[in-house]
């Protein structure tokens, strides 16, 4: 998988049908690798709303693709993905089939890009976002010194 445990960190653009400009959109969310299955949790927030918290289950199923499960308090999808080798795909609808959303992930210099397409009450929607891992602090040593320091 490309985007492998530990904490990232998102910003992208999210454009609605109509519009020649996206509206910006930042997101986290933390990759947790399990005994065969990832989960996903974090939020994302579009400008000027609240952050929307999600989690995704992907998990290897009996057929061999990979089953995916999205949930978010504006949206539950299943699906399906392929996560073996670039670029990630994957298909997912709602249950009742008014929703539709692919995506893509794929490597960019220091990250993982994704785009993709949400289809909901007839409209289309598409966005890109670029995924950082988040730095893990450095540890700093005591710092000191033998002359006194002067100011200048």
């Amino acid at each position: 998988m490309l985007m492998d445990a530990g904490a990232w960190r998102g910003k992208g653009t999210l454009l609605y049908p109509g519009s020649s400009l996206g509206l910006p959109l930042v997101a986290a969310l933390e990759v947790l690798p399990e005994d065969g299955a990832w989960t996903l949790t974090g939020s994302c927030t579009l400008e000027g709303d609240a952050a929307v918290p999600f989690s995704v289950r992907l998990h290897l199923d009996h057929e061999g693709v990979w089953g995916v499960a999205v949930y978010s308090a504006v949206m539950g999808l299943e699906g399906t993905a392929k996560i073996e080798s670039e670029p990630h795909l994957a298909l997912l609808w709602s249950e009742s089939g008014d929703r539709q959303m692919t995506l893509t992930l794929f490597s960019i210099a220091g990250g993982v890009g994704c785009r993709g397409f949400v289809r909901a009450a007839g409209k289309v929607r598409t966005w890109e976002i670029a995924w950082r891992r988040e730095a893990a602090p450095q540890p700093v040593g005591n710092v000191f010194s033998l002359r006194p320091f002067r100011r200048r």
